[in-house]
């Protein structure tokens, strides 16, 4: 009989977070990345830093075995990032998308500052 992985509680997960093993990981992660967001290049504040799991198993979650495995957002790329990632699973053309949306709102910035 296969052995089942425990799910974790969002309490749970939390606690975890606060764990030394998981604090140790995310200064670790901190001087990897240059203090760094790994998306949008800007600094990290200590306060507003998290710590995403790549691995969104949720049987995973406590495994800090492979540091690739996570890397350092500020709090809102990192709600953007699952935002987005809820929509890509079901439909990958999902970033075509928002890419030409963000296209389109970058020919309005272009306009404004030819006019300028």
């Amino acid at each position: 009989m296969k052995s089942r992985k425990r799910r974790y509680s969002q309490k749970e997960k939390h606690k975890f977070r606060q764990s030394s093993s998981f604090l140790k990981l995310k200064e670790e992660l901190l001087v990897k990345s240059s203090n760094l967001d790994h998306i949008t290049h800007h600094s990290l504040k200590e306060e507003k830093t998290s710590c995403h799991h790549l691995d969104m198993r949720n049987t995973e979650y406590t495994n800090l075995t492979d540091t690739n495995k996570f890397i350092l957002l500020n709090e809102s790329t990192h709600r953007a990032v699952h935002i987005i990632y809820s929509a890509y699973r079901k439909d990958e053309t999902v970033l075509d998308r928002l890419k030409e949306v963000l296209e389109r709102m970058k020919c309005f910035d272009i306009q404004e500052e030819l006019r300028k």
